[in-house]
């Protein structure tokens, strides 16, 4: 099969800039702004913009500058097809792939698409890591991949040429991959979706969004603990269990790998939030480790918060069912004799950024959002938007408040800081403790929604809101539109808490909470208001709740308007 990364050269790393980076290190300058001053010849007196590690580095350059190379060739291999225009659209170009009905893929998520497609159907290791950033639509993408390969499967069973062999049949290839060959009846079992629990509605919407029309369909293993692997494997005389994808969370999993769901078998699985499963010890790890699975797409949003040393082990299992050979070229082992040479001085730190560039490009994917195509074109459509970091301190009267609950507290709890820790979490936003978050009214225990308005103490966070953000809002807005605000609040307590600080010292601004006792019609309902209202406006939610990626960002893009410039302020 043509490779799709014949064409891909690495670009020059100063080894002033991987030395530092190796060291999991500042680096001098972002990725994007180094180039953008090796071209006028400039690279000297720039302050730091951005920290990283090698494993940022690697991964930003791997497959986003030639993306645009590969566009035709995904789109002839998958048999895409451009959509024509309607109101409502995702993207300026919006894009089909052959038998998901209901599927709209923006250009780079076909190119996605076929570069996970491609890693199962050759003869490379079948597995992938897609880590685009947050907001370019990796649910989608893992997913389309995912029905188009259970689709490639029955054509090419039923003795149809194929898009993805140029129009050819399975019987016209030389040499026949394991995928259409040895490995076809693993490929024909079930699918297997796994996801952090609060992502479980999330993903649930998103596989039945693209179902109908495929012949799949969602089994929701969380809802049914009842199922064994004699009620979901691939059985003979039952092949209809080979067109189910399995969804799980990763919580469940772990509880019931051993029980319920011992002996299971899947073809494929998709494996959200990957990054959270990195420490051996676990033993979320060890069961993902021995689990029955051919192919793994683990995804991830956030490579650049993580050290080579972690990404090894999160290779770990993604590689753990694949043949030895495959491994050691491509594989953790491979990662981790580079990264020890490198250590030693045995190879230099340029040869240590080709070497690892050379072992993930066939497995692994990263995209930025500044994603863009030969003439310069966005490959996606995103809300201009500025970000600030906004940095937060205690006044003294403050801290010494925290650190005197904090030393009592400890004290009680015989040091358990991880509680600690989590309360301080909450003292970053009310500084009411204790007590801040819950209220216990005979058997039941709510959130806490009022405080006392003469003796409370607001804290950083919501002293940043008064002064600086709500000030903006009240101010002119663009276009004669009200100015409004989406606030993502860590944890339930706290997004109570800002509500109820906004609405009593700020009533000129029109706030929402959305939380999570409201059901989906009422947070629908909520959202619309939300998006009407004739006035300045704040809606307070968790992340949880939020969501994260396209679909989400989406709607709240809508909410705002999506051709208002948007601000996005991060506190530390």
């Amino acid at each position: 099969m043509t490779s799709i990364a014949e064409k891909i050269v690495p670009p020059l790393i100063p080894s002033q800039l991987l030395d530092s980076l190796i060291r999991s290190g500042f680096k001098d300058l972002s990725i994007p702004r180094h180039r953008e001053l090796e071209a006028t010849g400039d690279a000297t007196d720039e302050p730091v913009m951005t920290h990283a590690d090698l494993l940022d580095v690697v991964s930003s350059n791997l497959n986003n500058d030639f993306e645009h190379e590969c566009l035709d060739l995904a789109i002839r291999r998958l048999g895409a097809q451009r959509l024509e225009p309607r109101d409502g659209d995702i993207g300026p170009v919006v894009m089909s792939i052959p038998r998901i009905p209901n599927g709209q893929f923006l250009p780079h998520q076909v190119w996605g698409v076929w570069f996970l497609v491609a890693r199962v159907i050759s003869d490379t290791a079948p597995v992938a890591l897609l880590a685009d950033d947050m907001g370019l639509g990796k649910t989608y993408t893992a997913l389309g991949a995912l029905l188009h390969l259970k689709w490639v499967l029955s054509e090419a069973s039923a003795g149809r040429e194929l898009a993805c062999f140029d129009g050819c049949w399975v019987e016209d290839l030389d040499n026949v991959p394991p995928f259409f060959g040895s490995e076809k009846e693993i490929y024909m079992r079930p699918s297997i979706v796994m996801v952090p629990a609060n992502l479980m509605g999330t993903w649930a919407n998103a596989i039945e969004s693209l179902l109908p029309g495929t012949g799949l369909k969602l089994i929701n293993l969380n809802a049914d603990p009842t199922l064994t692997s004699d009620d979901l494997n691939l059985a003979m005389g039952q092949p209809e269990r080979g067109l189910a994808i399995h969804l799980i969370s990763y919580t469940t999993y772990r509880g019931r790998h051993t029980r319920a769901l011992a002996g299971c078998c899947w073809g494929m699985g998709i494996f959200d939030e990957s990054h959270n499963v990195r420490s051996r010890s676990t033993i979320l790890y060890r069961a993902l480790m021995e689990m029955e699975i051919r192919g793994k797409f683990q995804l991830t949003g956030t490579p650049m918060y993580h050290n080579v040393n972690s990404w090894v082990v999160q290779v770990d299992w993604l590689f753990s069912q694949v043949d030895e050979e495959a491994s050691l070229q491509q594989g953790p082992e491979r990662l981790r004799d580079v990264l020890a040479s490198a250590k030693k001085g045995e190879i230099s730190l340029e040869e240590a950024y080709l070497a690892l560039k050379t072992i993930a490009h066939p497995w692994l994917i990263r995209r930025w959002a500044e994603s863009k195509t030969a003439d310069g074109q966005s490959l996606v459509a995103l809300i201009p938007h500025v970000t600030e970091d906004v940095r937060l301190s205690y006044t003294e009267e403050e801290g010494a408040r925290l650190q005197e609950y904090i030393t009592t507290f400890k004290a009680e709890w015989n040091n358990q800081v991880a509680t600690v820790i989590h309360e301080w979490r909450l003292a970053c936003l009310s500084m009411d403790l204790p007590g801040n978050d819950t209220l216990t009214e005979g058997t039941e225990v709510h959130y806490r929604r009022e405080w006392n308005e003469d003796d409370h103490s607001p804290g950083p966070a919501i002293r940043w809101l008064g002064n600086t953000l709500v000030p903006i809002l009240l101010g002119e807005g663009a276009n004669g539109q009200p100015n409004k605000a989406v606030i993502f609040v860590p944890l339930p307590g706290q997004a109570w808490y800002v509500h109820w600080h906004l609405q009593t010292f700020h009533p000129g601004l029109k706030t929402f909470i959305c939380h999570s006792l409201m059901s989906r019609p009422k947070r629908d309902e909520l959202l619309n208001e939300f998006s009407s209202v004739n006035a300045p406006a704040a809606l307070v939610l968790t992340p949880a709740l939020g969501g994260t990626g396209r679909e989400p960002c989406r709607h709240l893009a809508k909410v705002l308007g999506a051709e208002r410039p948007t601000a996005s302020h991060r506190h530390n």
